[in-house]
């Protein structure tokens, strides 16, 4: 997907049918995973997972959950692939850690430095 002359890998996405379409084709390769996706009531979905899996295997997974996803976007994959809410009421640190070819272990216990921040804050 093209937006503003810069492509985006998007992974998931919804049909004119309203079916979603899982993007990858089959991968031996495969990663800790962090996305960013959308439901169908258009609640903002921030993925995480820590256990290895190619990109089709993991949107397969994403489309057997009972979330109503109609498109994600990969962000990270691999040790860099974070979740971090800082909320006064709610506290989570999720790290990546698996690589196909770079780090292939699950042995990754800190976060690395994040190379995608997202701010949220309530509307007014």
């Amino acid at each position: 997907m093209c937006v503003d002359n810069h492509y985006v890998e998007t992974y998931l996405s919804q049909c004119e049918d309203d079916t979603v379409f899982n993007h990858h084709t089959l991968n031996a390769k495969q990663w800790s995973e962090a996305a960013i996706g959308e439901d169908k009531h258009g609640n903002i979905l921030f993925i995480h997972c820590k256990s290895p899996y190619s990109m089709h295997d993991f949107n397969q997974c994403l489309l057997k959950l009972p979330i109503d996803i109609v498109s994600a976007q990969h962000l990270e994959g691999g040790p860099e692939a974070s979740l971090v809410l800082n909320h006064p009421g709610k506290k989570l640190f999720l790290n990546g850690s698996y690589e196909t070819g770079f780090n292939e272990n699950d042995k990754n216990q800190h976060l690395w430095p994040l190379p995608n921040v997202f701010g949220i804050t309530r509307r007014k």
